[in-house]
């Protein structure tokens, strides 16, 4: 069998009219390593894009509870202030904020029925 290479680039031309089994093998695994490289992209991009995701949201959560952290300690040095009365402002404050997850616990244990 006589091989040469002809000048479209890496392509071989061969005189036998033989049955190409290197060809078919080459197509057919070539096409399957395409698709499930295809397949290990997508899965790759849609992990990333959901833990982006996910870490965006935990980061913005803890933002969010810093935040009403401070703006309760603020609200509680307010009332101690305003009532002349140490400590008053916290104890007020931390009546709301249990009378509050008291109401939501109970709500939520009715959805759930």
């Amino acid at each position: 069998m006589k091989i040469e290479i002809v000048p479209e680039g890496n392509k071989t031309k061969k005189e036998d009219g033989g049955f190409d089994f290197a060809f078919i093998f080459d197509m057919i695994f070539g096409k399957l390593g395409s698709f499930v490289e295809n397949i290990f992209e997508n899965v790759v991009s849609a992990v990333e894009a959901a833990l982006s995701s996910a870490i965006r949201k935990l980061f913005a959560g803890v933002l969010a509870v810093l935040g009403l952290l401070f703006l309760l300690f603020g609200f509680a040095e307010l009332l101690d202030y305003a009532y002349r009365i140490p400590g008053i402002g916290s104890v007020i404050v931390g009546i709301v904020v249990f009378i509050i997850a008291v109401i939501v616990m109970l709500t939520a244990d009715r959805r759930r029925k």
